[in-house]
């Protein structure tokens, strides 16, 4: 059975070729066994992205960590929503301690239930 452990706000850059934007993004860490996993997800404006090219998949750059790939099932299309969620693939850590080294957004203060 998974369990919600926690949930951080981060600033990072979106990459799209060589087009770069200011974005906040939210982490949720999950412990499922003696495993964790965290999703990354944001909101980008449709016109920005589809003006950079975007398809599917782009790149968030975060400070003093390791960059992600976000996705987005589906095609962009100009009749979409002006705000486009997109999301990581869960990345599974082993241990706590890997868990903060890779997101080190995650307060561990508040992180009690871990």
């Amino acid at each position: 059975m998974s369990q919600h452990i926690e949930n951080a706000d981060g600033q990072g850059t979106l990459v799209i070729g060589h087009g770069r934007s200011p974005v906040t993004y939210q982490i949720s860490a999950v412990r499922s066994g003696e495993q964790y996993t965290a999703t990354t997800t944001l909101q980008a404006p449709r016109d920005w992205l589809l003006k950079q090219g975007f398809r599917q998949e782009a790149l968030l750059e975060r400070d003093g960590a390791e960059v992600i790939k976000l996705y987005r099932p589906e095609r962009l299309d100009v009749g979409d929503d002006v705000s486009v969620s997109l999301s990581s693939e869960p990345l599974t850590c082993k241990t706590r301690e890997e868990l903060v080294d890779r997101f080190p957004e995650l307060d561990l203060v508040r992180m009690h239930r871990l």
